[in-house]
């Protein structure tokens, strides 16, 4: 399942099993990856959702925009990344 939300934290409260609502009570393991020049979720607001969760991880990708996974961008920094983060955070 794949669960996408706003880099202003909409959504959140709609995660199943979420018991959400103010700071810090999402428990849930959260990789957070932007652009340092993305002009939609920049590093302001990735940092924003990241605080809205206790278990968040961000990467800022330095130099890239808001599609750093591509290849002209960094996506080899960004595929590792996310292969580290679920190797550490098995799906069940």
């Amino acid at each position: 399942m794949e669960i996408l939300f706003a880099a202003n934290g909409a959504g959140l409260d709609q995660i199943p099993g979420s018991h959400g609502g103010a700071t810090g009570q999402y428990n849930l393991p959260a990789l957070l990856i932007s652009g340092e020049h993305d002009p939609f979720a920049g590093e302001d607001r990735t940092a924003k959702l990241a605080s809205l969760l206790t278990n968040a991880r961000t990467l800022i990708v330095q130099g890239a925009g808001h599609r750093p996974h591509m290849l002209r961008e960094q996506s080899i920094l960004v595929n590792d990344t996310i292969l580290e983060f679920l190797a550490q955070n098995p799906i069940h």
